[in-house]
């Protein structure tokens, strides 16, 4: 692991790295992976570009979990002066690159948990100190590659364990999806719910998260376009609430119909995000509107579904 100190940027943003958020390999700006486990829901997405030392491509990453066993959202947020990016590099492993404001550092580390295109009894160090020197006991080895049934298809599905000296586990990979899911000995601890990428959807990408803003209490109730629009099966529609309320967001066709309640519960003042997947309501190509009650804001806004 490499440190600078570094003046490059001097922005505030909401973010998290997580185990998963290491297992994105589809790199390519609207691609995002939703992961779920007994109490935790994360949201990895690829929202921008940007070039470093010498020109080297990354794609920034943002992460955001909220925890699943309250009965309102419980939302995890973050110091906000950190910036994560990702790259594939040329031996088929992969480096984040992370760069903070308060204190100004960058640290540039290799991702090693997963190895693209890692072929069945290939092994690898995947962790190194500080100093650069491998820790010899911990280590990950391909011990399974298997054909898997995975949204929808037959796919070919890597089983890595990694040894770390005192216990071990392992985590599930498809080239086409990036990290599946992982398991240690009390079983499967994390999975992954459903992703979209590169325009298309797969499995269940539902997700309500407060969304990466610097303004986490807004000042006014609003209702943002959704985007993509035109979209093709899913985007994602914003709003602001300034005090804890009720919530509604409920999904109308042409003539008025009710076509899904996306949000009906309490929510505490800040900015959020619903992903909305026209597929799990069998709709057609057409115009749809979307409206906002809470206390007495209403606001509604167009859609345009093209399958």
């Amino acid at each position: 692991m490499r440190k600078f100190n570094s003046t490059i940027m001097f922005i505030a943003i909401l973010m998290m790295l997580t185990g998963t958020c290491n297992a994105q390999y589809k790199l390519n700006i609207g691609n995002f992976w939703v992961y779920s486990s007994e109490y935790l829901e994360s949201r990895i997405a690829i929202i921008d570009t940007a070039t470093f030392f010498n020109s080297v491509l990354y794609y920034q990453l943002e992460s955001i979990s909220r925890n699943t066993s309250q009965s309102t959202f419980d939302i995890n947020e973050f110091s906000g002066t950190c910036l994560g990016y990702y790259r594939k590099k040329v031996n088929d492993f992969f480096e984040h690159l992370i760069i903070c404001n308060n204190p100004p550092d960058t640290t540039i580390s290799e991702d090693r948990y997963y190895k693209y295109n890692a072929q069945l009894g290939e092994k690898w160090i995947y962790r190194i100190s500080d100093d650069g020197t491998p820790y010899d006991t911990i280590w990950a080895e391909v011990v399974d590659v298997f054909e898997g049934y995975q949204f929808g298809e037959w796919r070919t599905i890597k089983k890595i364990t990694y040894w770390t000296g005192l216990t071990d586990f392992s985590k599930y990979f498809c080239d086409d999806f990036g990290e599946l899911s992982e398991e240690n000995y009390l079983g499967i601890t994390s999975w992954l719910k459903g992703c979209y990428i590169d325009g298309v959807a797969y499995g269940d990408t539902s997700f309500v998260v407060l969304s990466v803003s610097d303004d986490s209490y807004p000042g006014e109730f609003n209702l943002s376009q959704n985007y993509p629009n035109p979209f093709n099966p899913t985007t994602l529609i914003n709003y602001s609430i300034t005090k804890r309320s009720n919530v509604k967001l409920i999904v109308y066709d042409i003539k008025g119909g009710e076509v899904a309640v996306l949000m009906d519960k309490i929510h505490l003042a800040g900015n959020y995000t619903v992903n909305f997947d026209a597929s799990k309501f069998n709709l057609s190509s057409g115009i749809y509107f979307y409206t906002l009650i809470s206390n007495n804001f209403i606001q509604t806004k167009k859609m345009v579904l093209v399958h």
